[in-house]
């Protein structure tokens, strides 16, 4: 597993592959779980839905979120950062590991990669540079 970077506009973030892979993953399934109390716009919708071939259209280090070309307005940013709140919020739940196999549930990969217990610290990091980068 590589690196990849996390890029909005001009700003940017180097993350481990893995961690990218998981905070997305969580974060589509919060907004399944949460869709009667999260307004996703139409974009942030399209770009989830992208994500779920995250794993299998992505090689090591080459990570792309496509978040320019599906956060296009203020409105799109807000409902994303909205979500990725919410999937913190979810993931602090767990103690001190988010179980390996609640990760693995929603990948659904193990021929490209199987996650471990993984701490979760590490997870709520990775999501606060991900929202410090909507900001």
């Amino acid at each position: 597993m590589g690196h990849s970077y996390i890029e909005i506009g001009e700003r940017s973030h180097l993350m481990h592959d893995g961690i990218i892979i998981a905070v997305c993953y969580i974060m589509v399934d919060t907004a399944h779980r949460e869709a009667s109390k999260i307004d996703l716009t139409l974009n942030v919708r399209s770009l989830l839905k992208a994500w779920q071939s995250l794993v299998e259209d992505s090689a090591p280090g080459c990570i792309d979120l496509d978040l320019d070309r599906f956060l296009l307005t203020p409105a799109d940013r807000n409902s994303l950062y909205e979500l990725a709140h919410k999937a913190r919020n979810y993931v602090r739940r767990f103690g001190p590991k988010v179980p390996g196999p609640y990760l693995n549930n929603l990948i659904k990969a193990p021929y490209l990669m199987e996650f471990d217990d993984q701490p979760t610290d590490k997870i709520l990091a990775a999501y606060d540079v991900f929202m410090a980068l909507l900001l």
